[in-house]
């Protein structure tokens, strides 16, 4: 029987790296984005999940990805637009809930996610590799300039709102799953917990070169992020606020 897990984070915060990595080890298949889109919406490489029928499992839906492996998963990042929904993370929850499916819960810290995303809307470039040809997202880093830009408070207050609301969703998949929480800051360091979590190793290929330097994947942004925002001075303590209830958050998720 295979093990499935699922990478839920609220994008912007590595899935892609590790999904990517872990496809370079034994007996893994983790390709694909599970979202709750229409078919006609959906960019190359995602599957639409039916949240609404009542038949649908994600367990189910993980097994028809690759039957031949030991271990399946597949990311689960939750669209902007859904972070708040509490009608959406019901049914998620409702589903994984019955469901003996791995979870590894990616997250960030808020301003980092913010600029991030805003870099993203800018330029349209999700990742930067190394390796050419890797994926059609991939850009070169000297084609592209990094944009600077004003924040306003209601902005910063909106996102990170939002941001707490889906984190405390994914953090209560902790009380029925296994569950791995993983801080984006952390992530190139903690593959050896990961991949003991899941129950793999690293492809006997790779082993010399560890989970996370075989991808090509590059960090989309070098600089300090707070260096992309003019008015940065201004609503830093906005953000520390906010940055505040996030680390009370997890400090309750240690307890």
């Amino acid at each position: 029987m295979p093990t499935y897990f699922l990478i839920v984070s609220l994008g912007r915060c590595g899935s892609t790296l590790l999904s990517q990595s872990l496809n370079q080890c034994d007996g893994v298949f983790c390709d694909y984005e599970l979202v709750n889109r229409d078919s006609d919406k959906l960019r190359a490489g995602h599957i639409s999940i039916a949240l609404q029928e009542s038949s649908f499992s994600f367990r189910h839906a993980l097994s028809q990805l690759c039957s031949e492996n030991a271990v399946v998963g597949s990311k689960l990042s939750v669209p902007r637009y859904q972070w708040a929904s509490h009608s959406f993370w019901k049914q998620v929850i409702g589903k994984l809930a019955i469901e003996n499916i791995k979870i590894v819960h990616l997250s960030r810290s808020l301003i980092e996610h913010f600029v991030s995303r805003k870099v993203v809307n800018a330029t349209g470039i999700w990742h930067i590799r190394t390796n050419s040809g890797f994926m059609e997202e991939a850009k070169n880093r000297e084609t592209y300039e990094l944009p600077n830009f004003s924040v306003s408070e209601e902005d910063i207050d909106t996102f990170c709102h939002d941001a707490l609301i889906a984190e405390r969703y994914i953090i209560s998949l902790k009380r029925s799953l296994p569950y791995l929480f993983v801080d984006y800051a952390d992530l190139t360091h903690e593959g050896n917990e990961i991949l003991s979590f899941l129950g793999t190793s690293i492809s006997s290929n790779n082993k010399g070169n560890g989970l996370f330097e075989t991808t090509g994947i590059q960090k989309t942004i070098r600089i300090p992020h707070a260096d992309l925002i003019t008015n940065f001075d201004a609503i830093e303590m906005r953000f520390l606020t906010w940055e505040r209830k996030r680390e009370q958050l997890l400090f309750n998720l240690k307890q």
